[in-house]
């Protein structure tokens, strides 16, 4: 074998171990959106992105303005400059004047939408020497439109320093020959070198492992893989555009395994030119990525799932985040452009777009909610109104649901929805149930004066002809009672039935309109409480901190029937034995309550209770613009605590 066959064996071997690293970045980019983005299925991705970055070869996105989109953490060991703050740069200021210029004619290629590939030396950073690079432009086109370019960088400075120091030591070459075929059998991927026929030169055992062949039938047959028809048009397309200037070519498709399965492979493929520049060998490096393409499929579906889904969501779907460098929304779906009349990309891009259109005095609300919900990791729950962009005022609502992030920060994933209809409405049933208040007051007032006009009737007409009844009989009595004694024996039993229509006719008008109110409302308690004393034999008890309460006649006549309502609870249910009314005022309020040491009760079991009594004592507390609260424990009685303001 000559120097120079030997030579350009080595050059190519180590130029297949290049080859590998560039597939595998070449096999994670078509996973990335166009904007440097990843997509919503993010804690795979966040897999890939290390991926990436732990990758010796250069991987970036470039915009047609040819600002930077993405970069990997090896663009800091090759320029000496972080991905973050290559951000949004001009690759004019990555590269330098000089490189961007030598650069031009194949950036102005692959904007043309012409992949290039070409060898660029690089000074190191330091300024210690220089890299030799291969440099893959791969054009992005969205809608026949090219709107960026992928670029992969790969060290083959290796390469380069390898062929200076295989022409300068053949003898070094000719040693390390079998330790590179050695290598080259053991590798994991499809290795192979074919004539510019297809017939086959080399082939390592993985290769022949695969296909099911022997070595001898794959080198004298003639034999080549089956692909899939429906991509063998493209494969012969692609390997015709190896040349000098497009000396690789990667191409992923379809072949059949020695058991008759479909396989998507991964090939890459560099040529290998004589001094003509023709073409007279080509080395394969191929690799299984069916479960890639798998990955992909299933990413891409559940992609449009996600995207349907969210399309029929009546609102705006959005992810947002919360760190030191402040808050972002990383998702937002096209709800945005019905919510708020703005595009999903401009929020995406500033969310000062959603935030400066809260209208100013829900922006503390907003501001606490969010730092609750990221303090307490509870739900973020917020609703106020904002600014379309049609100048229109919209209540929203926003839930959201956070997670903490791996490097400090927290996530949030939700939907803000409108609720200005809802809103109204609620506004109008809120104004309906006060209508329904004053209403009840209202009726309640008639109620109560009816009450009065009735007791007074009762009193002044029936209480005289009771009372003219009453002596009547009593005259009858003395005048003709002892001559007859059957008489005076119905005589009297008529003074005693007169006399407990007298008692039955005193206990209606007290029902309807007690007197004692007329004398006040610690007048009115105190008759209240000796009377269920001597109804119920159950003991009751008035304590005042202040004798001096005063309050006008509809409040005084809502608070007597409030504690009213009480007792009599009290002696249906409670079963107690002793009962306090207890009277306290202070600057701005009195407080009544009813407290006794009976059965008690769940006070759970309120929640929805439909009783009149309580749903009475209810709304005459909202007449007088107070508060209620109810104590109870089972077997500990039970307290009820009524608080109305006062002037």
């Amino acid at each position: 074998m000559s120097i120079q066959t030997i030579l350009e064996n080595r050059v190519c071997a180590l130029e297949l171990e290049t080859a590998q690293s560039c597939s595998e970045s070449e096999q994670l980019r078509s996973l990335f959106l166009r904007d440097g983005r990843v997509d919503g299925a993010s804690l795979r991705l966040k897999t890939l992105l290390s991926i990436l970055d732990s990758m010796p070869a250069m991987i970036g996105y470039w915009d047609r303005n040819l600002h930077n989109r993405f970069s990997n953490r090896a663009y800091s060991t090759w320029f000496g400059v972080s991905p973050v703050k290559l951000l949004g740069k001009h690759i004019r200021e990555l590269l330098g004047e000089q490189i961007y210029q030598l650069n031009l004619p194949y950036i102005e290629a692959v904007l043309q939408g012409v992949p290039q590939k070409f060898e660029r030396t690089i000074p190191v950073p330091d300024g210690t020497g220089v890299r030799y690079s291969l440099a893959e432009y791969i054009p992005d086109i969205v809608d026949d439109n090219v709107v960026g370019f992928f670029v992969q960088v790969s060290d083959i400075t290796a390469i380069k320093l390898a062929e200076k120091g295989l022409r300068e030591n053949a003898h070094s070459l000719q040693q390390s020959e079998a330790r590179y075929r050695s290598i080259v059998q053991e590798q994991t991927e499809l290795v192979s070198r074919l004539r510019v026929d297809g017939s086959y030169i080399f082939a390592n055992e993985t290769f022949l492992k695969f296909f099911g062949k022997s070595s001898v039938e794959l080198l004298n047959s003639g034999w080549h893989p089956i692909v899939y028809q429906d991509d063998l048009l493209r494969v012969n397309a692609e390997i015709s555009k190896l040349s000098l200037e497009n000396p690789v070519v990667m191409i992923e498709n379809r072949v059949y395994s020695s058991d008759g399965q479909v396989h998507w492979m991964q090939f890459n493929n560099r040529g290998l030119f004589d001094a003509d520049g023709q073409l007279v060998e080509i080395q394969s490096v191929g690799r299984d990525i069916s479960d890639r393409k798998q990955i992909e499929m299933n990413l891409r579906e559940s992609e449009a799932r996600f995207q349907v889904m969210t399309a029929n969501v009546p609102g705006m779907v959005f992810q947002c985040t919360q760190r030191e460098a402040g808050f972002n929304f990383t998702y937002i779906s096209n709800g945005a452009e019905w919510l708020l009349g703005v595009s999903a990309t401009a929020i995406e891009h500033d969310a000062n777009e959603f935030l400066a259109r809260i209208l100013p005095e829900h922006v503390d609300a907003f501001n606490h909610s969010l730092t609750h919900s990221h303090r307490e990791m509870t739900l973020w729950n917020w609703e106020g109104r904002v600014l379309s962009a049609d100048n229109g005022i919209k209540w929203i609502n926003l839930r959201a649901t956070p997670r903490m992030l791996a490097g400090g920060g927290c996530i949030w994933d939700g939907v803000a929805v409108n609720v200005t209809e809802s809103k109204g409405i609620e506004e109008k049933l809120l104004h309906s149930q006060q209508m329904l208040r004053e209403l009840s007051a209202h009726l309640e007032n008639i109620r109560e004066d009816e009450h009065r006009h009735i007791a007074r009737e009762i009193h002044d007409e029936l209480g005289q002809a009771l009372t003219a009844l009453r002596m009547d009989v009593s005259l009858v009595r003395l005048n003709f009672g002892e001559a007859n004694p059957q008489l005076l024996t119905h005589l009297q039993s008529m003074s005693q039935r007169v006399q407990r229509t007298v008692d039955i006719v005193r206990h209606i008008t007290s029902s309807l309109r007690p007197g004692a109110l007329d004398m006040g409302i610690v007048a009115a308690l105190e008759w209240l409480a000796e009377e269920f004393t001597g109804y119920t034999q159950i003991q009751c008890e008035l304590a005042l901190n202040d004798g001096n309460i005063a309050l006008d006649e509809f409040s005084a006549t809502a608070v007597f029937r409030i504690v009213q309502e009480s007792l009599t609870n009290i002696a249906r249910h409670a079963q107690a034995t002793q009962v306090e009314v207890i009277v306290t005022r202070s600057e701005d309020e009195l407080c009544f309550e009813v407290c006794d040491n009976g059965t008690g009760f769940d006070p759970g079991a309120i929640e929805n209770c439909k009783s009149f009594g309580l749903i009475g004592i209810r709304e005459r507390v909202a007449m007088l613009s107070g508060h209620f609260e109810i104590e109870s424990r089972q077997g500990a009685g039970t307290c009820l605590r009524v608080h109305i303001p006062v002037a």
